[in-house]
């Protein structure tokens, strides 16, 4: 993660535009978003849910920062487009979630869908920029990126909290 931030201070640097400090905040905080998720293992028990807490925050607030450089480069006209896309995936993918992956604690499970609400968030942005402005290599580049976060943070939370009987079958 920090090779991450350190390389979106590199590329900064060079060209210093509204976009580019909205990408390196977002990189900031999934920075932090991954060092609290790992210190979550070495926090005693009754601390690991508010240090697993404080990192899905600290991701959320990353990608919002995301999706606010998607509408600096898309303008408030890929907005409808997102909400729409935002509700209709978040349902789809929810649903398969609940069905698919028992999380046990409530805190964690409203967590983990709020989490990945908001990925998909930035996923329809992601979507809605391309359908607004048009392909290029730096929309379909976010495009990518955000669906491959998708697909990463399903994937984890379905090893994270899976019950191990669903995990060996």
């Amino acid at each position: 993660s920090l090779m991450f931030v350190l390389l979106g201070v590199f590329l900064i640097t060079s060209k210093i535009t509204m976009y580019g400090d909205l990408i390196l905040k977002g990189l900031i905080f999934g920075m932090f978003g991954d060092i609290l998720l790992n210190l979550r293992y070495l926090v005693p028990k009754q601390k690991e849910s508010s240090v697993f807490g404080l990192g899905v925050l600290s991701f959320i607030v990353g990608h919002i920062f995301y999706i606010a450089a998607l509408v600096d480069l898309g303008g408030t006209g890929i907005l409808l487009y997102s909400l729409i896309f935002t509700i209709i995936i978040s349902v789809v993918v929810v649903l398969l979630m609940k069905k698919h992956i028992p999380i046990e604690k409530k805190y964690i499970r409203v967590c983990s869908y709020i989490y990945i609400i908001v990925v998909v968030a930035m996923l329809s942005s992601a979507i809605s920029l391309i359908l607004v402005k048009g392909y290029s290599f730096k929309h379909s580049s976010f495009l990518v990126g955000a669906l491959l976060f998708l697909i990463s943070d399903i994937f984890t939370v379905y090893y994270s909290f899976a019950k191990q009987s669903n995990l060996q079958k």
